[in-house]
């Protein structure tokens, strides 16, 4: 469902006018919100590829320890090398919006899932749990703890891969 837009065209997550362009992404929809802002589909426009564009939420974009986290957690995901990892892409600040690219996920959340299918059958449980504690391992060895490991937060690939 595309985003309500401004009278500039820009997606307008709940009350706040983030421009429809950050850095070199142009934003087409919002496909998600969180505690720390929302997400976007997004196009990279010099690759030409989608991609998912976290933009830090105005309200805490005033708040420097936000945006220090907002940074930090930005630039820790960058280190990450992972078959099971959303790969970062850039981060960085326009417009005094703040944001975070990183792969697009063509598929669906665990928790999506889980809703449309309810329980998993035991081997497809096994494989998404095992492909978890894969992503979790490689982030953790990095010095990474994630902090809000649920079904929600847990992308699935069209395929099924985590």
């Amino acid at each position: 469902m595309p985003s309500p837009q401004d009278e500039n065209g820009a997606a307008a997550p709940s009350g706040s006018k983030v421009p429809r362009k950050l850095g070199g992404f142009e934003l087409l929809e919002k496909i998600g919100q969180g505690g720390m802002g929302s997400v976007f589909k997004a196009r990279q426009v010099d690759l030409d590829r989608l991609v998912a564009v976290k933009v830090l939420s105005p309200r805490l974009a005033r708040n420097e320890q936000f945006v220090a986290q907002f940074l930090r957690e930005a630039r820790s995901a960058g280190r990450l090398n992972h078959p099971n990892i959303v790969a970062a892409i850039d981060v960085g600040e326009d417009g005094g919006f703040y944001y975070f690219a990183m792969e697009f996920v063509d598929g669906e959340t665990l928790a999506q899932r889980m809703r449309r299918e309810g329980p998993l059958p035991e081997d497809q449980a096994i494989r998404i749990a095992v492909e978890t504690a894969r992503a979790l391992d490689a982030a953790h060895q990095r010095g990474l703890v994630h902090r809000d490991i649920k079904p929600h937060n847990i992308m699935l690939t069209k395929d099924g891969r985590v």
